[in-house]
């Protein structure tokens, strides 16, 4: 076998060894630590991968190093923002071209900031190869020697045929990261949503309700001073009440995510607090601890919530029942034996089962109401969910 194909089929087992490598990590510092390994390693020259940072007119002014590689001491994945020092091979560079400099100090090409920085570095020679995506420029593999070098096309080429997987697998990864990003984005707007619903479900009619009562106390007082005494009793009452519920959704727009989320607490919360609100006596179940994801959790406490609401405005119930499994399956079940309604009316402005249904859907579980008239109501709340024709 002559050379040329020995090289070509070395080169081709190492694009397709980076590629395996590249393709089980996630994050863009994975996709650089498995390159560095793969590829640097297989060198003798220092080799750094760089993105470039861009304004908002589309200007580079840094750079971001993501990892670097090392023959004395092999990868380091320290991420440092540099200025940006190599304009003047941006023309060469967004053409995909190759930038070889043997000496720093003997080529007129290099800028007086990038002499400065190549002085810091100790390294005398080095190469610039472009990362392109879609015929964008993102970044670039830097390789760089303490000596005088006459850079090779041979010498190059790994590095070279495995650039354009870099870089895509980079671009993959940071498009994967601002979708996550805009995901989080949306669910704060849905909670926004969801807290204004339940804020107009709950303390806006209190408070609008105590405005009425308190605006008719002084023509009533003047006609029928004990009547006025009931209303302004009425307006204690519906105060607490309005102060219970904003006391429960402050408690509940506390962070998730510091320290873990302790559900059997939370839920322990919302029980003491509609007893305070209704009067109405709730037996629980709970275990001591539950081992569930944060959002699993946060979204279990907040159906509980709303459930429990629904039942203090709605249900004129006697007696609750809330009683938590710790599974798996993790189930919530919230019974009470109050009034109850037909499920099937419900209309979908109806924002407390839409905002249980919706919490239930994010969290991936499976949310079951079951109601009739004067037969009370059952929320029962599951996760995961079970598989399609499962058990319940």
């Amino acid at each position: 076998m002559i050379v040329g194909e020995t090289m070509e089929i070395e080169t081709l087992q190492l694009l397709y060894q980076t590629s395996q490598r590249i393709s089980t990590v996630m994050t863009v510092r994975e996709v650089v630590a498995a390159y560095l390994e793969q590829v640097a390693a297989g060198g003798r020259y220092y080799c750094s991968v760089r993105l470039d940072e861009i304004d908002a007119h589309g200007e580079r002014q840094a750079v971001i190093v993501h990892g670097r590689w090392f023959p004395e001491e092999g990868v380091r994945l320290e991420e440092e923002r540099l200025p940006y020092t190599i304009r003047e091979f941006d023309a060469l560079l967004d053409a995909g071209e190759v930038v070889k400099i043997r000496d720093y100090r003997a080529d007129p090409r290099v800028s007086d900031e990038l002499v400065r920085l190549q002085l810091k570095v100790g390294r005398r020679a080095f190469a610039l190869i472009p990362l392109i995506v879609q015929g964008r420029r993102i970044g670039r593999v830097n390789l760089g020697s303490v000596e005088p070098h006459d850079w090779n096309d041979a010498e190059l080429k790994p590095y070279q045929v495995t650039a354009a997987l870099l870089a895509a697998a980079i671009d993959s990864r940071q498009q994967h990261r601002r979708l996550a990003e805009q995901a989080q984005q949306l669910a704060v707007l849905e909670e926004r949503g969801r807290l204004a619903r339940e804020l107009h479900d709950s303390v806006t009619q209190s408070l609008f309700s105590i405005g009425l009562l308190a605006q008719s106390l002084p023509d009533l007082w003047e006609i029928d001073r004990a009547e006025a005494r009931r209303s302004l009793a009425r307006i204690g009452d519906q105060t607490r009440d309005a102060l219970a519920e904003m006391r429960a959704l402050l408690f509940e727009l506390r962070p998730a995510d510091q320290g873990g989320w302790d559900l059997p607490s939370a839920l322990r919360h919302h029980v003491g607090a509609f007893a305070q609100r209704t009067g109405t006596p709730v037996a629980v179940r709970l275990p001591e601890e539950i081992d569930l994801p944060d959002a699993v959790a946060y979204a279990f406490s907040r159906i509980a919530q709303e459930a429990l609401a629904n039942v203090a405005r709605h249900a004129a119930a006697r007696q609750v029942t809330l009683a938590l499994e710790g599974g798996p399956p993790a189930r919530l079940a919230i019974a009470d034996d109050g009034r109850g309604f037909a499920v099937d009316a419900v209309g979908e402005g109806c924002f407390g089962l839409l905002s249980m249904r919706e919490r239930a859907a994010s969290a991936r579980a499976r949310l079951a109401v079951c109601s009739a008239p004067g037969q009370g109501t059952r929320v029962v709340l599951q996760w995961p969910a079970p598989a399609p024709g499962g058990a319940g």
